[in-house]
């Protein structure tokens, strides 16, 4: 398996739609940042100290993992590889 650090999601699961992405981060309760950690942290399981950057597009996210081999074979990152695009 390589070892990668950039994921770009572009289709989301377990019921979730771009739309409720957008409804979480509207300021309302949360910060755009906050909002997009949650999912990442909550929906993808990926733990909060390896999440570097999350950046949100149209109908796309991009995820920058800090740089750590030890994560390489958890079962978040196997799924996160497998999910992107």
């Amino acid at each position: 398996m390589r070892f990668l650090t950039k994921f770009t999601i572009t289709e989301l699961n377990n019921g979730w739609e771009w739309l409720d992405i957008e409804g979480i981060k509207d300021g309302k309760y949360f910060s755009e940042e906050m909002a997009l950690r949650l999912f990442c942290e909550e929906e993808l399981e990926i733990p909060q100290q390896f999440l570097k950057e999350i950046t949100l597009y149209e109908e796309q996210m991009q995820i920058q993992l800090c740089r750590d081999r030890s994560y390489i074979r958890e079962d978040w990152y196997v799924n996160l590889s497998r999910i992107s695009g």
